[in-house]
């Protein structure tokens, strides 16, 4: 029986990493969409539901970082479309530098399964928030 569990969630983890890996993917398009100003209110719905389905995702097979580094980033964007945030070059940076972790941490955590959010990153989060 335990073996029968572990190759469920190897399973599992193995549809986490490719379903992450498609979120993640679409996400620079739509920075791109919002640096140019097309698009505003759909690529920041799209763009939200990317991030909640990864961290959704992420919470399904303890990945508490990814998670975490997710629900930051959904915090932002939900700031955005209250309108007690703008779209600006902090914004982007953040956004960029959490698409560059998502990336890293999906390698990491499909070699090792361990992913680690930086302090930095989250002290960025912060000052956004």
């Amino acid at each position: 029986m335990a073996e029968d569990d572990d190759q469920f969630r190897r399973r599992l983890y193995g549809t986490f990493i490719a379903e992450a890996k498609t979120h993640i993917d679409g996400i620079p398009s739509l920075l791109d969409k919002l640096k140019h100003g097309e698009g505003d209110g759909d690529a920041l719905t799209e763009l939200l539901r990317k991030i909640h389905s990864l961290k959704g995702a992420a919470g399904s097979v303890d990945q508490n970082q990814v998670e975490l580094l997710c629900q930051s980033l959904e915090q932002v964007l939900r700031m955005v479309m209250r309108g007690e945030r703008k779209i600006d070059a902090d914004f982007f940076d953040l956004f960029e530098q959490g698409l560059a972790l998502l990336e890293s941490g999906l390698t990491t955590t499909a070699r090792d399964g361990k992913f680690m959010i930086s302090l930095e990153f989250l002290s960025s989060v912060r000052k956004l928030t």
